[in-house]
This record gives C-alpha cells, structure tokens and sequence, in this order.
C-alpha cells in the first residue's frame, strides 16, 4: 500500500484470503505514506506489516499515463524480491482483487517467477498476482534497471515483461500460472454477453478489477473497521432503457451481499444474482461471478 486510499481494497483482499482457509503467512507491504492509524487496522487482518521504500514509476509524467493506478505505486511490488531475508517463496497479490478459493498450491512452484497471461497481449503476464522466489540478486538488478528500462503499459506490468522476456516460451525458471488464478474485469464483461467464456477458466482462484485510490476515512480506535458500505456500483445500463436501480454491498456477520433498491422506493432488500466492478472508496471489488 503506497496510500490510505488502498485501505478498503486491502481490507477486502485480507478477508478474502482468510476467509480461503489459507495457513500461510498474511503479510502486506506499505510505504512510509501509509498513516499509523491505518497500519493499525491492517495489523488486526493480516499477521504482518512490513515498511518498504516507495519506487517511483519513471513514466509517471509520460503522455496519457495522468490518472494511471500505477503512476504512484505498481513500481513499488519490486520490493518483493528484497524479502529473501525473511522467505523463500512469496505469492504477491494486487490490493484491488478478492481471492474465491484457497491458493496455498502457487506456494509448491519450484519456480523464480510464475504469472498468469494478461488479457491482452495474451504472450504477455499480467503483474497483478505473481509467485516469487525472493533474491538480492534479482532485486538489485530489477531496481537498477527501472530509470532506463521501457514499458509497454507504462507501469509494472509492461517492466515485468520486459524484464522476464521468456516467461512465454517457457524459459527455465519461469512458470505461467492459469488465467484463473488472476481473472481480470474482462470476466464481467464477456459473462453478460457471452456466459460461456465465465465458466471456461473455473474455478477462479482470484478475481481482479483495476484499484485506483481514493479518497477513504479510516476508523479511529474505538469505531468499527469493515468495508460497511463502501462497495457500491450501478448496474450495467441497457441500450434506450433508463437506469433505475442501484446494486449496495453491505458487510454484515462476515459475509457481503447485495441488495438492489429501486429509486423512490427508500428500501432495500438481498437479491442474488451476477455483480461485479463494484467500487470501495479506494479500490474496485469483483467479489463474486453469475452461478454456472
């Protein structure tokens, strides 16, 4: 986390991980922006916060990348690779997905570097959830080569590849990991046309959208510390058909649903069906995918 505004997102991804049955170490990254009071909440769903220095991104101020997720904080995931210190294998994860099932698996990859592809250019992986074997090596060379390296995307997707040009071709030492461990926005959008492609890559393991940070209140001591109704999203509009209603997460009892209440109604009542792209203050929740 390079800001508070990563707070909500955070809050979701640790649930999810919990919630997953998981026995491994929990342990989120943060940056000397990230307040005391919410390493504070942080500290009571994970099992460790550990400080990195930030890295900034050297195409921050390049044309078209003005409002990008990554223009303050994708860089800053290289730090992985300077915890061989404390572990021998660490499965990252972006702030902005859900986990759906248990993925303590990816942790068995004999592997320096495993990815899921990205949806487009499919030969290339997308740095959202990555297996890393952690290394001084690896570490020092990845951050000598940020200022002069290119990227395709303009953040640490595009570096990564240029980086890691084998993880296609299978060179030794890379891995390439199934789309369901990292599946992207694109799932919501191919399910309303085409329900097909969402049962294609089951079970997803992981389900990602873009986090963008926001502007988020965190709890002061005493005040309860859920993502109780930050998750909120309009429902897709039909072509020449007005919207109406208005899909809600609440956090209730340790489990999320969402009620769809119509204007005027002043009411609010569960209702199952798909959802997704559902935004937390500071990150976009796909926390669950139409039943096959």
């Amino acid at each position: 986390m390079t800001s508070d505004g990563y707070l909500p997102g955070a809050e979701c991804l640790l649930h999810s991980l919990r919630q997953s049955g998981t026995r491994r170490v929990l342990v989120t990254l943060v940056t000397r922006a990230v307040t005391p009071r919410a390493r504070a909440v942080l500290a009571k769903r994970c099992d460790k916060v550990i400080e990195v220095e930030a890295v900034a991104n050297p195409h921050a101020r390049d044309p078209g990348q003005a409002g990008k997720c990554w223009a303050d904080a994708g860089y800053t995931k290289l730090q992985v690779w300077g915890l061989h210190e404390l572990y021998d294998r660490v499965v990252y994860v972006d702030v902005d997905a859900v986990v759906r099932a248990n993925i303590d698996d990816l942790f068995a990859l004999d592997v320096d570097l495993a990815a899921a592809p990205d949806v487009f250019p499919p030969d290339k992986f997308n740095a959202g959830v990555l297996v890393v074997r952690p290394d001084a090596i690896m570490h020092g060379r990845l951050l000598g080569l940020v200022p002069t390296s290119p990227s395709y995307d303009g953040g640490d997707t595009g570096f990564l590849n240029h980086c890691f040009p084998g993880w296609f071709a299978g060179e030794k030492g890379l891995g390439r990991l199934p789309f369901a461990y990292n599946a992207q926005r694109t799932m919501h959008w191919m399910t309303r046309a085409t329900p097909g492609y969402v049962r294609a890559p089951r079970p997803v393991r992981g389900l990602r959208s873009t986090a963008c940070a926001r502007t988020a209140s965190v709890p002061r001591s005493g005040e309860a510390s859920s993502p109780s109704a930050c998750c909120t999203s309009r429902r897709p509009r039909s072509p020449g058909r007005r919207r109406t209603a208005r899909a809600t997460w609440r956090w209730s009892g340790g489990r999320c649903s969402w009620g769809r209440r119509s204007r005027g109604s002043g009411s609010s009542a569960p209702r199952k069906g798909p959802s997704a792209g559902f935004r937390c203050k500071g990150a976009v929740c796909d926390l669950s995918l139409p039943s096959s």
